[in-house]
C-alpha cells in the first residue's frame, strides 16, 4: 500500500534527521548544561539524549517493519540499481544493538570506559549517516514519487547540521576554557591526587562520590557549569526549532508525494 511506504520514509526522515541529530548533538556539547539540576536521578542532558534516542529506535524499528510487511520480506532492487535497502538494513542494525551497548556501559572509572565511549560513539554516528544516505537514494526510488529537489532540502540540513558542530565546537574550545579551580591547582603545583586531564578529574570525581566527598569543596568545583552555558542553550533552541521545521518540511513532502500533483490541484481550487 502507498500508504505504508509514505508512513516508512516519514518515520526515517523523523527518527534520523529529527530525533537522532538532537540526541547526538546533546550527548556531545552538553553534559556540562543544567548543571546541578537532574530528573528521576540523572542529569538533564542525558534524559533529553536518552528521549531522543529511544525515539529514533522505536522510529526506525517501527518504519522497518512497515516495510517488510508491506514487501513481504526483503527489497527485489538490486543493491548495484540503488542501496537504499542496504544502507537503510545496516543503518538500522547498528541502531538496535546501540541501546543494548548502552546498557552494558562501565563504570566511569572503569579502564574499559574509554572503549565504550569510542564504541558508543561510533556506531550512534555511524548509524545515523548511513540513514541520512539512504534517505537520497530513497528520493530516486519510482515508488516513493518524491521530487529530484528534495536533495537540496536534505543536502540543507546537513549543511545547517554541520554548522552547528562547527559553532559548538568552536565555542566549547575557545571561549568555554574553564577557570583554573581547586583541582587545576593541585595539579598544577604537584599535590595531591588531582590531575589537570578531563578524563581523570572525572575518574577523581566518582571517585570522590563513591566514598561520601559528594559535598566537598572540590568535588563541587567538578560540577559547576563552564561559562558559555547560556550561549550554548541559545544554539540548542535555535537548533531545535530549525531541525524541527526542516524535519517537518521533509515529511510533509514525503506523507504528500507525488507533492507537485498535490500542490498543483490545491493552487487550481
Amino acid at each position: 500500500m502507498l500508504f505504508i511506504r509514505r508512513l516508512h520514509g516519514a518515520f526515517m526522515v523523523a527518527a534520523w534527521i529529527g530525533a537522532a541529530s538532537c540526541g547526538i548533538l546533546l550527548a556531545r556539547y552538553f553534559k556540562k548544561t543544567w548543571v546541578g539540576s537532574q530528573c528521576c536521578g540523572k542529569d538533564l542532558w542525558f534524559v533529553f539524549h536518552r528521549f531522543f534516542m529511544v525515539l529514533t529506535w522505536v522510529l526506525t524499528v517501527a518504519g522497518v517493519v512497515l516495510m517488510l510487511v508491506e514487501l513481504k520480506g526483503l527489497s527485489a532492487i538490486p543493491i548495484d540499481k540503488n542501496p537504499h535497502a542496504l544502507l537503510g538494513g545496516i543503518s538500522t542494525i547498528l541502531c538496535f544493538l546501540n541501546p543494548f551497548m548502552a546498557l552494558c556501559r562501565p563504570a566511569p572509572d572503569a579502564k574499559s570506559r574509554p572503549i565504550f565511549n569510542w564504541s558508543h560513539w561510533f556506531v550512534g554516528n555511524a548509524a545515523q549517516i548511513l540513514g541520512i544516505v539512504a534517505i537520497f537514494y530513497a528520493i530516486e526510488l519510482p515508488k516513493a514519487s518524491l521530487p529530484t529537489w528534495m536533495n537540496w532540502v536534505v543536502v540543507a540540513f546537513v549543511a545547517f547540521h554541520v554548522l552547528a558542530h562547527l559553532a559548538l565546537s568552536l565555542h566549547e574550545k575557545y571561549v568555554s576554557r574553564p577557570t583554573v579551580g581547586p583541582l587545576e591547582g593541585l595539579a598544577g603545583a604537584g599535590l595531591g591526587m588531582f590531575s589537570s586531564s578531563r578524563e581523570q578529574r572525572q575518574h577523581e570525581m566518582y571517585a570522590m562520590r563513591e566514598i561520601g566527598m559528594s559535598n566537598s569543596p572540590m568535588y563541587m568545583e567538578g560540577k559547576l557549569e563552564p561559562k558559555g552555558g547560556s550561549f550554548r542553550r541559545t544554539m540548542l533552541g535555535l537548533y531545535l526549532v530549525i531541525n524541527w521545521l526542516f524535519t517537518a518540511v521533509l515529511v510533509v513532502i514525503v506523507v504528500l508525494a507525488p507533492i507537485e500533483d498535490y500542490l498543483k490541484n490545491w493552487s487550481l481550487k
